[in-house]
């Protein structure tokens, strides 16, 4: 997991943060050695680690654009195809999202840290 831990610690951008979920991708279709290998033992591991956050506050924009990023819809069933998908949305930060609301720009630092902690959090 040498690999995953140089990144916890980064303070990474929207290309980190794709350098990171395609590294995640290719751990997960080798064999993931973290704590939560399935695709809801890592959505939980991720949704718990953001609830125990502070910043940005729950209500905010932020927090909405990053559950944009980290929930993708769809039905996935293996861990490569969730992440994919997230690095879909990362690629393409406004697809999916309405047009008329306000596009702020990504907090992907902590998209990084969720992802990160998608791994290890229990």
């Amino acid at each position: 997991m040498d690999s995953i831990d140089a990144f916890r610690a980064a303070d990474l951008d929207q290309r980190g943060v794709l350098a990171l979920v395609d590294e995640l991708i290719r751990l997960a279709r080798t064999s993931p050695d973290w704590a939560n290998p399935t695709v809801f033992m890592f959505q939980a591991a991720i949704g718990a680690w953001l609830n125990a956050q502070e910043e940005p506050a729950r209500d905010s924009l932020e927090r909405r654009l990053i559950g944009h990023f980290l929930f993708p819809p769809g039905n996935f069933v293996e861990l490569p195809d969730y992440l994919a998908a997230i690095g879909r949305r990362v690629e393409a930060p406004a697809d999916g999202r309405p047009t008329w609301l306000e596009q702020p720009q990504p907090v992907w630092h902590l998209v990084a840290k969720a992802l990160w902690a998608g791994c290890y959090y229990e």
